[in-house]
């Protein structure tokens, strides 16, 4: 009876709410990282494509700037289009182009939608473009673990 009650002294306390890491995770699973928010690709060493972060959500840091822009008009059509932002459109030569860019500011261009937002589109009372032209997606920055 002895025994039981020091055994039971002993191993009574609680368990750990950390999962343990097994070998099998440390030595079989793919070695990238997001820089931001330290996840670690759910892949094999050894896969072929892009990595796959264990959750698909990840914080912003200025530092990295992973951030993308995504066109709201292709969005809600069901098309994921990354936007770039320019100094002037795709279709203007340097010089009309950088004339333009002193007039009218930067342009944020669509590949299917063409120009989508101009900073200087009024002269004054103009919305920043994420109110009404771009979402925001917040990324992962995956670099080898």
């Amino acid at each position: 009876m002895e025994t039981l009650q020091v055994l039971n002294s002993k191993f009574s306390n609680t368990l750990s709410d950390k999962p343990l890491t097994t070998f099998c995770d440390e030595f079989f699973r793919c070695p990238t990282v997001c820089v931001t928010c330290r996840e670690q690709c759910k892949l094999s060493v050894s896969h072929s494509g892009s990595h796959l972060p264990s959750t698909s959500y990840c914080r912003y840091q200025r530092a990295h700037n992973n951030v993308v822009y995504i066109c709201n008009k292709c969005y809600l059509d069901g098309v994921r289009t990354e936007v770039v932002s320019r100094c002037y459109e795709e279709r203007e030569s340097c010089l009309s182009g950088f004339v333009k860019h002193l007039w009218s500011g930067y342009v944020i261009e669509c590949e299917k939608c063409g120009v989508v937002y101009r900073s200087r589109q009024y002269w004054y009372g103009n919305n920043p473009p994420q109110l009404e032209s771009v979402r925001t997606e917040i990324v992962h920055i995956l670099a080898w673990g």
